[in-house]
């Protein structure tokens, strides 16, 4: 297994160094928002991903308005998605719910795993991830990692079933934030809390005999969000894209000048 770990860290400094820039924060737009909120923000390969806008309940006694945007930007002003996307003037008391993308922050311990043939492999029963809050244990059939990694490399469809196949898979995880805002007296959009939530990206490799070429090949690939793919597993906060309840909580934390914080 030598030679697929050293081929795997390899692929994996590449594919973290083509970060994108991080987007900035306009000051006349945002108030009161904590420096570690701040500087999550400001990081490079942070996306928003998404904006809703709320008049919620507990205002108006209904939701009348409900505006969704999907953004998945890189680099962006939060003062251009107010004055681009939406009326220039809200309503005060008015829910801004801005999601957010962290960068890749880490990763989860490697599965490394040896199989006498391909036939073996393909029935094994994997432990891919311990302990996913929420969610428990996450175990992968051998036929569904060859399966992902054969949509990306087709020469895997010549793999010696006979021959001995070694794998590693892990995830690389990022953090995902509901930011919660309401449109404040000050005429700015103030930052009241967060709903916090973990995203976790395949990361699957191959060792295994191709009859195509007569010899061992490795195939690894990053099912990455940067590469296009969504989350495999997601530990949700309680109110995870629950935007209606968001905006209930959001509102009565700016009537009470309270913040509110929730978790996976």
């Amino acid at each position: 297994m030598k030679k697929i770990s050293l081929l795997l860290i390899v692929f994996f400094i590449y594919t973290c160094s083509s970060s994108p820039l991080s987007f900035a924060i306009n000051d006349d737009y945002t108030i009161n928002i904590p420096k570690e909120t701040r500087d999550r923000l400001e990081k490079e390969d942070t996306y928003i991903l998404n904006t809703v806008r709320i008049i919620p309940s507990k205002l108006t006694g209904k939701i009348l308005k409900t505006e969704n945007t999907n953004l998945n930007r890189d680099t962006t002003d939060l003062g251009d998605i107010e004055t681009s996307t939406y009326a220039p003037v809200p309503t005060y008391g008015t829910v801004n719910i801005i999601d957010t993308l962290g960068d890749e922050s880490g990763y989860t311990t490697t599965t490394d795993k040896s199989f006498t043939s391909f036939k073996t492999f393909k029935y094994a029963s994997i432990k891919i991830i311990e302990k996913i809050p929420g969610i428990g244990d996450v175990y992968k059939i051998g036929s569904d990692i060859y399966s992902a990694l054969k949509a990306i490399y087709s020469d895997l469809s010549t793999i010696n079933r006979s021959k001995q196949v070694d794998v590693e898979t892990r995830y690389a995880y990022r953090y995902f934030w509901h930011d919660l805002y309401v449109y404040d007296y000050s005429d700015s959009w103030k930052w009241v809390g967060e709903s916090l939530s973990k995203y976790y990206y395949k990361h699957y490799a191959m060792f295994a005999y191709l009859d195509s070429v007569g010899e061992f090949r490795w195939k690894a690939y990053s099912f990455s969000h940067n590469n296009g793919f969504p989350p495999e597993e997601i530990a949700k906060a309680p109110n995870y894209m629950d935007y209606s309840s968001l905006a209930d909580i959001a509102y009565e934390c700016w009537i009470y000048d309270k913040t509110y914080r929730e978790s996976y």
